[in-house]
């Protein structure tokens, strides 16, 4: 991957000695600490009755999770922290069925094969919510953990409890709150292998006897990790600062009352770490080498090197975000009367190069803002009578202003070689602004019924109603690009925009124009179950669910036809069978989940490149059906060694498909739609999974050993919509590990976290390099790193 420098630069060596003087310093004064607690270990916690009792809330209520009668993956914020992993892209490379892909226009997320394509436009089919509060946008992915408590993924639809457009999942996020008595933590990790640093903390602070305050912080970075000559630097280098301020009042015993506001800024340098593949092209592509590959080519000396990136300087992103949230809890005795208030908003702006070239030749500059209000009622009973309930209803209003500004720099010679275009030529480079803007309002109410007909036997019946309005503006126009990451101006004259809509049209780049949109959609689904105990600690059952998502509009439709932005709903019917037991005294934990869902309608994001030109398009996918079964073991073998297991065995595939995205190839061969009817998904590997170990042994009354390997395998699947042979990612596994010494007389943790230990070499993200047809950019998961990490609680 290139010669890395050696030693510390200073930056990084200042922040090291800040946070391990800091933390020293917490641990010395946690000493004196009456309410100090235990340090958490990297897994649930277990003793000698058995395994730990994990508790969540994907019924809008807290229960065990082997009471839930879903798919569900549990990731604590104790793990979280004891493995390094400090965002939903770190998590979601060790959980079988999650996939969260960064790159261009917008993130993609994914869970059994179904998602969101990579379309701005798009709502996540996988839905993000902090809190209870909804984030639908895929830059929600991109933002850090902060005193997390937990983070759990529900596999399937998730309607009734989360919204009509989590129809492939939910990832479900929950922060710590204040609590009654003072504690706090500190915790700073470094990673010479990228040169990388992390520091996070927080406290508990009671002001009253009624009313407690916490604070969060937390700061990381890195250098990067692949070279890139063009820029002098590894990448992608990243930045990023958080803080979140809690309070929480509980005026009398039956109120509680919690307030949270939070920021965020952070930055990333170079954008995807992503590289140049076959090129030259295969033999396949018998024209050879073209376009920004035979500039590649001529210079690196007739062959593109795979271990750098070749992106240039100004390549990055800008994220900043605000959260504000109210939450209000109202114990009635027989039932619970909860208020959820939100509003958030953030700032992203994304500088991409396409061509991959030096001078930069094709650049994209997308920035964003977006806004969002909302507000959720509901009524749950207190789960212990013979019929209970919940109802609610759900408000939210949110809006999105961006741009997709093009810089056809790389055209500038073809126009001045053309004598009509000379007064054109003048103008260079050629710039397309594709500018939107899109309003929202959408209502909703839920209901859900739980009959307990005998002690071990639960009926269960739900149904939500949404109605979804959307208004959306589409303006394209041409303009002079400012080079390379600018916006666009508008030529001064109508007779130069129409030479240049003349040429545009003629180079099928797109028609210049407004056009305004409007979308009503409403949908009732409706879901039933019945849950069975076989014996106290075996639950069997069986859901259905049909799922809902709002339809929307294409952020980057060029063509200018009418209609073409839109696309339509997405809906699914989703059939599953579980087991969900404890055995041995709860020391082992067998949970099997069957799922078969039908999709109709799925939204799929169609990049379409001829030529010059890249047209993306949205289509919906006909019928898709993915189906399978999920096996997740925990056995706590002795009071020492613990093993846990997770697989997946998955076929998710394009059932009818007529008008998908053609390959490379066929589009060399002049296709610009191909029949994936029957072909298997993209991010839908036929099985993956997880092994884990872990080995405790106290060394003392002071000290305690933990140390922890995980192993995550993967079958091969494909990472580009058009499912390109040419951009597979084959069958892999990958070691991840940690040891670490506990002392708990000074309540401290210290660990050495290594990841990706084989440097496996895993596909996130591909696509076609512009104009150079069999040619490809890749990017790929970070190689081996190695990180050190202290941290104190009291």
């Amino acid at each position: 991957m290139g010669d890395k420098k050696i030693g510390i630069p200073k930056r990084e060596l200042s922040l090291a000695v800040v946070a391990c003087a800091t933390i020293t310093c917490m641990s010395l004064w946690g000493l004196s600490r009456a309410t100090a607690q235990e340090v958490s270990v990297p897994l649930a916690a277990s003793d000698q009755s058995g395994l730990q009792e994990i508790v969540v809330t994907a019924t809008r209520r807290s229960e065990s999770v082997q009471k839930v009668p879903i798919s569900i993956d549990v990731v604590s914020g104790e793990a979280l922290q004891a493995q390094g992993i400090s965002s939903l892209g770190d998590m979601s490379v060790n959980i079988p069925d999650l996939r969260i892909v960064s790159g261009g226009p917008s993130d993609s997320l994914f869970i059994r094969g179904i998602g969101s394509g990579n379309n701005s436009g798009f709502e996540q089919s996988v839905g993000i919510f902090v809190d209870d509060i909804y984030h639908g946008r895929s830059r929600a992915s991109e933002a850090g953990f902060l005193d997390t408590a937990r983070v759990e993924v529900l596999k399937g639809p998730q309607t009734t409890y989360f919204g009509n457009n989590a129809i492939a999942g939910a990832i479900s996020i929950t922060t710590v709150k204040p609590g009654r008595t003072e504690d706090g933590f500190a915790r700073a990790l470094w990673d010479p292998s990228f040169h990388g640093y992390e520091f996070e903390a927080a406290e508990t602070v009671p002001l009253t006897d009624t009313f407690s305050v916490r604070g969060a912080v937390g700061i990381s970075g890195q250098e990067g990790w692949l070279p890139d000559p063009n820029a002098n630097r590894d990448v992608p280098g990243n930045s990023r600062k958080i803080g979140r301020l809690s309070a929480r009042w509980e005026p009398f015993q039956e109120l509680t009352i919690d307030l949270k506001a939070q920021y965020g800024n952070e930055s990333e340098v170079g954008a995807i770490p992503q590289y140049v593949s076959q090129c030259p092209p295969a033999p396949a592509f018998t024209a050879g080498p073209a376009g920004f590959c035979k500039v590649l080519l001529a210079a690196d000396g007739g062959q593109v090197p795979t271990n750098e990136a070749s992106g240039g300087p100004g390549q990055g992103t800008r994220l900043q975000t605000q959260e504000y949230v109210s939450t209000i809890a109202w114990d009635l005795n027989s039932s619970t009367l909860t208020s959820v208030t939100g509003y958030s908003l953030y700032d992203f702006d994304d500088h991409l190069q396409l061509s991959q070239t030096l001078p930069q030749l094709f650049t994209i500059t997308a920035p964003e803002k977006y806004h969002q209000f909302s507000e959720e009622v509901r009524l749950a009973s207190s789960g212990d009578h013979r019929l209970d309930y919940l109802a609610g209803a759900y408000f939210q209003a949110d809006g999105i202003d961006g741009s997709t500004n093009f810089n056809y720099a790389f055209l500038t010679p073809v126009i001045a070689g053309i004598p009509p275009l000379s007064a054109l030529a003048a103008y260079s480079p050629l710039g397309q602004a594709d500018q939107y803007n899109q309003e929202d309002k959408t209502y909703s109410a839920f209901a859900a019924l739980t009959w307990h007909v005998a002690p071990n036997l639960r009926l269960k019946a739900a149904a939500r109603g949404t109605d979804v309005h959307k208004d959306f503006t589409r303006d394209v126009y041409f303009g002079t690009a400012q080079a390379p990451y600018g916006g666009i101006i508008p030529y001064p004259s109508p007779a130069l925009a129409g030479m240049a809509q003349a040429f545009a049209a003629g180079a099928n780049l797109g028609n210049a124009g407004i056009l305004p949109y409007r979308l009503t959609n409403r949908h009732l689904s409706p879901s039933a179950g019945i849950e069975y105990d076989i014996a106290p600690t075996v639950m069997a059952y069986f859901t259905f669910t049909n799922g809902f998502k709002a339809g929307g509009f294409n952020t980057v439709e060029q063509t200018g036809v009418v209609g073409a932005a839109a696309f339509g709903p997405e809906t699914v019917n989703s059939y599953e069978a579980g087991i969900k037991s404890e055995w041995l005294n709860k020391s082992l934990v067998v949970n099997v989940d069957l799922f078969h869902n039908q999709y109709n309608g799925l939204q799929e994001a169609v990049p379409i490149f001829s030529g010059s030109a890249v047209t993306n398009e949205v289509r919906n996918v006909a019928s898709a059906l993915s189906q399978g079964i999920e096996v997740q073991m925990n056995y706590l073998l002795t009071s020492h060694f613990t093993l846990d297991l997770s697989t997946t065995f998955l076929d998710t595939h394009f059932q009818s498909y007529a008008n998908g995205a053609p390959t490379s190839l066929e589009t060399a061969e002049g296709q610009t739609t191909a029949n994936l009817s029957g072909q298997t998904a993209e991010y839908a590997p036929k099985i993956a999974g997880t092994f884990g170990v872990q080995y405790s042994q106290r060394l003392s009354q002071q000290f305690e050993f933990v140390a922890h390997s995980q192993v995550f395998f993967s079958g091969r699947y494909s990472i580009s919509p058009s499912l390109d042979p040419y951009l597979e990612q084959g069958s892999y596994a990958k070691v991840d590990a940690l040891i670490a010494l506990r002392d708990d007389s000074h309540h401290m943790e210290y660990s050495v976290i290594g990841k990706n230990l084989n440097s496996a070499n895993i596909r996130v993200f591909g696509t076609a390099l512009p104009a150079s047809p069999g040619s490809f950019t890749i990017a790929q998961e970070p190689p081996r790193s190695i990180s050190l990490q202290a941290k104190v609680s009291f």
